[in-house]
């Protein structure tokens, strides 16, 4: 073949190939040169480019001279990869000789997918009604008990909770939980729970496990397959051993196990982890679990906050993609966590409260926000999280089929679907659960994916995202294999 053959455009520079790669949501790593150098590897734009030529100055040559046409391919074994085939050419005065340069994906670490998803679901629910009810008595019960100081203008006088304005407000109807006696109980307002011995299986790694026997059930996996633990929950039982650990023993699993709290982004921050553990090799089946005891530590005295919460606790099952044994399965395409300091929604409860110098004031060691501050600043600062998230990964905001939001508030989720989409979503393009479920914290998004992606097509993309306290918020893209 004669260079007449081929067409005579100008090549593209490296990293015109890089800028168009990555538009196309792919990003590129090195890979190690061929030890007889019949490669030559030289980084650009961190592109990796591999010549099958004779020597590196005649692939360099190649690169500056010949055109390029673009093609993929699956050769037998080996995971997709982009080629680029520059074709036979007389390059000075050498034999004509085949010269090709390969863009190698990052992901040659390999693909991660989600297998499986399980929810337990406690049997017990609260309406607003019961909630209001409670909290009325309670309420007037304090005034009256504080009526001098609330006469001297030394303490407000409190105002009674509204049914009414609580879904109005929040998107909520309703919540479950582990003990409602104890939450609808004027004089106790916190659920009651069983103490249990150390021989017992805690109450969180009990619930934990529920929801992880149906995950491994969709993956069709069992406890033995599983070598990574991963526990993530806004507040967790004990200080140690690690609630992850007894789960990991609960369920039979191998290898490590440890807890993780960013409070309503555990579980995003919890699959960041799992992938990249996938990825770097230290696991080949994770466990991903959210046991979420919310109404342990929500405030059901107070008007803006006994409304909030609720319980449940959400399991994924996370392996490599070519070791998937169920077609059913939601490929990981890229995750994206971001932290901002902010102390507008606290709680103070720890290990060193019994050794402060002052006591502190009960109400700092459960749920507490400033939740008009928390709407303005979280709901812009997610938008733009997912925005540049896509963006990076090379997929326009109009492409993404299902959005599964953290589920706090309605009216914040349609805000930042907004942000996204540049309207307010459909329903079926963010589904809400948080009207029975209420917010779950870090359990919500991944009780949305649950329940709502089984409609979904071959191909499909989807953003499970989370935010809350920290300030924190995780995003993760995925694709329906």
């Amino acid at each position: 073949m004669s260079p007449s053959d081929e067409p005579q455009a100008a090549a593209p520079s490296a990293m015109a190939i890089s800028n168009a790669a990555r538009r196309e949501g792919e990003e590129f790593t090195h890979v190690k040169v061929d030890e007889q150098a019949r490669y030559a590897s030289y980084p650009a734009s961190g592109v990796h480019e591999s010549f099958m030529t004779r020597s590196a100055s005649t692939a360099r040559s190649a690169l500056r001279l010949c055109p390029m046409r673009a093609q993929t391919q699956r050769p037998s074994g080996q995971r997709q990869f982009r080629q680029w085939w520059i074709g036979q050419w007389w390059i000075g005065q050498r034999s004509t000789t085949l010269v090709s340069m390969s863009f190698v994906p990052a992901s040659t670490a390999p693909s991660v997918s989600i297998t499986g998803t399980g929810l337990f679901t406690p049997d017990q629910s609260i309406s607003n009604d019961e909630l209001v009810a409670s909290l009325s008595v309670a309420t007037e019960r304090w005034n009256e008990e504080h009526g001098a100081e609330i006469a001297a203008g030394e303490l407000e006088e409190r105002a009674l909770p509204d049914g009414a304005f609580i879904e109005k407000a929040s998107g909520i109807a309703s919540r479950y939980v582990l003990d409602k006696v104890g939450v609808l109980d004027p004089d106790r307002m916190a659920p009651a729970l069983e103490t249990r011995s150390e021989d017992q299986l805690s109450i969180q790694a009990e619930i934990a496990v529920a929801a992880i026997e149906e995950a491994l059930a969709q993956a069709g996996r069992t406890g033995a397959d599983v070598d990574a633990v991963i526990l993530g929950a806004s507040n967790i039982q004990r200080a140690y051993p690690a609630v992850a650990i007894e789960v990991q023993m609960a369920i039979g699993a191998k290898g490590w196990a440890y807890d993780m709290n960013v409070a309503c982004s555990s579980a995003t921050f919890s699959i960041q982890a799992a992938v990249d553990a996938l990825k770097n090799g230290t696991a080949s089946c994770v466990v991903v679990v959210n046991p979420e005891i919310t109404s342990a530590h929500n405030n059901f005295e107070m008007r803006d906050f006994h409304f909030i919460f609720g319980d449940a606790c959400t399991a994924l099952v996370l392996e490599r993609s070519d070791d998937a044994l169920t077609s059913d399965r939601w490929e990981v395409l890229g995750t994206r966590l971001q932290t901002q300091f902010s102390n507008n929604i606290r709680n103070d409860a720890g290990f060193m409260n019994r050794a402060e110098d002052a006591e502190r004031e009960p109400h700092e060691l459960v749920f507490r926000q400033n939740g008009n501050r928390v709407f303005k600043e979280v709901c812009p600062m997610v938008a733009a999280h997912i925005n540049d998230h896509l963006e990076a990964s090379g997929h326009p905001a109009a492409s993404v089929r299902r959005f599964w939001l953290h589920q706090a508030n309605l009216k914040m989720n349609q805000l930042i679907a907004k942000g996204v989409l540049g309207r307010v979503p459909e329903t079926d393009e963010a589904p809400v659960v948080l009207d029975e479920y209420a917010n779950t914290s870090s359990a919500g998004s991944i009780i949305a994916f649950h329940k709502h992606r089984a409609d979904l097509a071959t191909g499909d993309l989807g953003v499970i995202c989370s935010f809350g306290a920290g300030y924190s918020c995780g995003s993760i893209i995925v694709e329906k294999a």
